[in-house]
């Protein structure tokens, strides 16, 4: 329900309207964010995914520095919204949050080319890197000597692979 409700200033009405259904869902007691994207906003920190919220009277403006700003700035007012009982009395009372990475890559390496995993587990660490802002998966699917998938049609792929398929 909240997706496309926001005013928005940014280019990207769709981009802002996807954050917000992922981000914060269709829950009616979240304020509606005016959104303004700013290339140029006086930042704590001139780095890529750098984000400023300023929330007074259920008004949330972000102002972030790129697209990964913006996804970091809706992440942060999910997990405020999730984690607090009166998320909507902060957000009325007044709310500043700036932030930014200390680090460009702050990622996480998958090694299923040794030790399987399933869909399912690669889906939830994604949200839980997401939850973290870590930005960079390294999934090493594969090794040189083995594949770690079992696939009848290519059996080929199984030459060499220690493992007991």
């Amino acid at each position: 329900p909240l997706a496309g409700a926001q005013r928005t200033i940014c280019k990207d009405a769709e981009f802002t309207s996807l954050l917000m259904e992922t981000f914060i869902g269709g829950d009616e007691g979240m304020p509606v964010p005016t959104i303004a994207c700013d290339n140029d906003f006086p930042s704590v920190a001139p780095l890529p995914g750098s984000y400023e919220i300023l929330c007074r009277t259920l008004t949330c403006i972000i102002r972030s520095k790129d697209r990964a700003g913006l996804v970091y700035a809706y992440g942060t007012l999910g997990q405020v919204h999730r984690n607090h009982e009166n998320s909507g009395q902060i957000f009325a009372e007044g709310l500043r949050i700036a932030d930014y990475p200390s680090f460009p890559h702050r990622g996480l390496l998958i090694d299923t080319g040794k030790r399987y995993l399933s869909l399912q587990d690669i889906r939830q660490t994604l949200k839980l890197m997401a939850s973290v802002k870590m930005n960079v998966l390294h999934w090493h699917l594969t090794d040189d000597v083995s594949f770690s998938v079992n696939v009848k049609q290519f059996p080929r792929l199984q030459k060499g692979n220690p493992s007991p398929f």
